[in-house]
Parts: structure tokens; C-alpha cells; sequence
């Protein structure tokens, strides 16, 4: 062995020049992977997290009804006790309720299909960036604020007035009077065509039919929440799960469940990376 080591280290002296070029070369090829695997996984970091502050959150509590099919009937179960269950976990950092129901809005001559997020300005601010990222106007407890290419489309600016047309837990068709108080930039062309935010006081009586038992209990069809370290997640919502008696329905699904392309497009990015780094130091072995 002894002699293995000084053959191989006079032949590398033998031609310092050449010697010097192939280890130049291992590092360049190693630093190279390594800064590659670095950006890439910064890119997707980016991306993810862009996603989860604009429009999935860390976590939501819903009932698992409405995420089967998105039934306007199907309510959170004990909404209070969900909430001071939030309120009481150190990790949680904060919380936003939602009615959540499929509309059509009308601004003058032209009407879209969309998505109502009704909600608590203040505490929906906490959890997402899109209702902070407002370029005209205010995310207000009056009005409603729409995504800038929903806008664009009916061509509807701050103080116009629109109809919103839905249905309400009783199956009944509501058709209620809005201004524009707002309009918003999300990172998503998409979620900005559909997503319209109301104001929960405003519209909760409309959706639930006038419902007193419901609307005394604040019934709501999701509860998204924030924590601190994304790393205490899933402990978070285990603690959660056992603090709440009766959840009835009710599930705490995390970003990975809520949006699973997220979730999927970390593991494909970790394979690849691996596979391109072995690619790297088998080319130079």
C-alpha cells in the first residue's frame, strides 16, 4: 500500500503542469455541480414559497366533504374550538377564516366565472401576501377586490359596481351589489382570473340563508393558518388534531396535501440533482 502511494505521488510530479490541469479540472467540474444544485434548489425554494405566502398557506382546516366536491353545504364543524386551539398553540403565528363558493360576476356587459374568498381583511392579510400585494385601493370590509387580470377582463376599475350571482347552503340564488374597493397583483395570472375577495361580515348572512345557529357559531368552510418554522408543520398539526374533542369531519391537511404539484416538483427536483451531481463525478472518475 505504502508503495501504491509514493508510485502515485511522483507520478503526479512527474508532469506538474498536467497534474495541475486535471485536478484544476475535478474542481472546476465539482464546484460547477455543486453551484447548479444550488441554484436549482434555491429557484424551486423561491418558487414554493412564493406559492404558499400568496394563495395555499402553510395549512388549512377544512371538512373533508367540501374538498371531496367543494359542496357550499359542507361546513366546518366546531369552528371556535379550531380557532382558540390556533390561539393556544405557541407555533402557530396566525390564522384567517374563509367562505369559500363558486360565483358569476357581472360588470356591466361582461360576467366571469369565479371563486368568492369571503374573509376578514386584517387576519387574511396575515396569512397572504396577495391581499397585501394591492396595487389600486384597499383590501376593505365593504367592497370586494379583484385579481388585476380579472379587472383587465371586464374592464372594471376601483368604485364600479358589480353583481355577484351564487348560491347559497339552503340552494337558494343570491344575487348581491358590490363596489370595487380593490384590486390585486398575485404571482399567478391564473388565481388572479378567478379569485375574487369579499368581506365575510357582509356576505356570511347571504351564504348561510339567514341560518342564526351558524352564523352565531361563525361558521366558516376553511380555516388557513401560518406557523413560525415550517419545520414544526406536521408536529403542529398532530397537536392540533388531539387538541379539538369532537372534529366531527373536519381535517388538517398541510401544503404538501393542499397543493401536491408543490409537493411533487421537490421530490423530482431532489432526484435530479442527485442524478446530475453522479452524472459529474462519474464523468470524472
Amino acid at each position: 500500500m505504502t508503495l501504491l502511494i509514493q508510485m502515485a505521488w511522483r507520478n503526479i510530479w512527474r508532469s506538474p503542469w498536467r497534474s495541475g490541469v486535471v485536478v484544476g479540472a475535478m474542481a472546476l467540474g465539482v464546484w460547477a455541480g455543486v453551484f447548479m444544485m444550488g441554484l436549482a434548489q434555491g429557484v424551486n425554494d423561491a418558487r414554493t414559497a412564493a406559492a404558499l405566502d400568496d394563495f395555499v398557506g402553510h395549512a388549512q382546516i377544512t371538512d373533508s366533504n367540501f374538498t371531496a366536491n367543494q359542496d357550499v353545504q359542507a361546513l366546518l364543524a366546531q369552528p371556535a374550538q379550531w380557532t382558540a386551539a390556533l390561539d393556544a398553540h405557541p407555533e402557530v403565528e396566525s390564522w384567517s377564516e374563509r367562505l369559500v363558493l363558486m360565483a358569476v360576476l357581472q360588470a356591466g356587459a361582461a360576467s366571469a366565472p369565479v371563486q368568492i374568498l369571503a374573509v376578514d381583511p386584517e387576519r387574511e392579510s396575515r396569512v397572504f401576501n396577495a391581499p397585501r400585494n394591492v396595487v389600486a385601493g384597499e383590501l376593505g370590509s365593504e367592497g370586494i377586490t379583484l385579481g388585476q387580470k380579472l379587472a383587465d377582463q371586464l374592464d372594471a376599475g376601483l368604485g364600479d359596481r358589480v353583481v355577484l350571482s351564487f348560491q347559497d347552503v339552503r340552494g337558494e340564488i343570491h344575487t348581491v351589489l358590490f363596489a370595487v374597493d380593490g384590486i390585486y397583483d398575485g404571482i399567478s395570472n391564473l388565481i388572479e382570473g378567478v379569485q375574487v375577495y369579499a368581506p365575510l361580515a357582509a356576505l356570511a348572512p347571504e351564504v348561510l340563508g339567514g341560518d342564526s345557529l351558524a352564523l352565531a357559531r361563525g361558521a366558516v368552510h376553511q380555516i388557513h393558518f401560518r406557523v413560525r418554522n415550517l419545520d414544526s408543520l406536521d408536529a403542529t398539526v398532530a397537536a392540533l388534531q388531539g387538541a379539538v374533542a369532537e372534529p366531527g369531519s373536519a381535517i388538517v391537511r398541510t401544503w404538501r396535501e393542499i397543493s401536491p404539484d408543490l409537493s411533487y416538483a421537490d421530490e423530482v427536483l431532489a432526484q435530479s440533482l442527485l442524478l446530475f451531481m453522479a452524472v459529474i463525478l462519474f464523468a470524472m472518475a
